[in-house]
């Protein structure tokens, strides 16, 4: 099944992938917390601001 969803994305996209979705919080450097930080506040304003009326 994996392999189905897999074809055709290199193998480096793939590990990287999996390794993003396997890092606990705590190795995350202060930067990428951050960065982290600000995406998600970032996508509760915006989803906010839709269902405020705003698209």
């Amino acid at each position: 099944m994996t392999d189905i969803l897999t074809e055709g994305i290199s193998e480096e996209i793939v590990t990287g992938a999996r390794l993003f979705l396997e890092t606990p919080f705590s190795e995350y450097t202060v930067t990428e917390g951050f960065l982290l930080l600000f995406f998600l506040a970032g996508f509760a304003c915006t989803i906010i601001w839709f269902f405020k009326g705003g698209f």
